[in-house]
C-alpha cells in the first residue's frame, strides 16, 4: 500500500444528544450547541437558566470540559456551527 498516510474519513465528529442537542468535535475544538447537558449530566435540561447558549471547549487542555471559552473564540463557533449545518444538509459527515 505504499507510505502515503491516509486522510481521516471525517474531518469532525457530529455527536446528539438523549433530548436533540447537536454537538460537534473537530481537533481540539468540541461545541455543544446547548447551554445545558442534553442529557442525565448537570445542568439538566431546562435547568441551566442564565448560561449562554452555546459551550465551546478546547480538549487539548481541558478535557473535562470545564471551562467554557465561548465568549473567546466566536470564528470556531462560526466556523464549526457552519460544518454542523453543512453536514445536516447533505445527511453526511462521511469524505467521498
Amino acid at each position: 500500500m505504499g507510505d502515503k498516510p491516509q486522510q481521516p474519513i471525517r474531518e469532525a465528529t457530529v455527536h446528539h444528544s438523549l433530548f436533540g442537542a447537536f454537538a460537534i468535535r473537530k481537533g481540539p475544538w468540541k461545541l455543544i450547541l446547548s447551554p445545558d447537558s442534553g442529557g442525565w449530566g448537570t445542568p439538566k435540561p431546562g435547568a441551566a437558566m442564565g448560561l449562554p447558549p452555546v459551550q465551546l471547549y478546547n480538549l487539548e487542555n481541558d478535557v473535562g470540559e470545564r471551562i467554557n471559552v465561548q465568549d473567546k473564540y466566536p470564528e470556531i463557533i462560526k466556523q464549526l456551527t457552519e460544518l454542523l449545518e453543512k453536514y445536516k444538509s447533505e445527511g453526511r459527515s462521511v469524505r467521498r
